[in-house]
């Protein structure tokens, strides 16, 4: 398996407008502890927090294809099966929406602290 932690470092120093606002406004802050783009599984995950086994995805456009919904309920399964839970949020809805986003959140115990 190649070593994924040099992409992540770099995906954290290029991330997207709707995961730049989802730290910077929110995650950051909150208890317990999250990560960003934290190698698990074979994957890089857009969120972690590894208390709660919850990762936290973002997605674009291309999650929402025949070929995106699939490669992302194959890495759901694989996920899942390493114990963790997996949540999806839109880009747009992180953009436009942040407060519905936190309270999902806050349901499952991600809190700003």
């Amino acid at each position: 398996m190649p070593n994924l932690t040099p992409v992540a470092r770099a995906l954290r120093k290029n991330a997207t407008r709707a995961e730049e606002r989802l730290w910077y406004e929110h995650l950051r802050f909150c208890k317990p502890k999250i990560r960003r783009q934290h190698v698990l599984a074979g994957f890089i995950l857009d969120f972690y927090c590894a208390k709660l086994h919850l990762v936290i995805e973002l997605d674009g456009a291309q999650h929402y294809t025949a070929e995106g919904l699939a490669k992302d309920e194959a890495r759901t399964a694989v996920l899942e099966g390493h114990g963790v839970s997996v949540i999806r949020f839109e880009n747009r809805v992180v953009l436009e929406e942040l407060g519905a986003v936190e309270r999902a959140l806050a349901e499952l115990g991600v809190k700003r602290g």
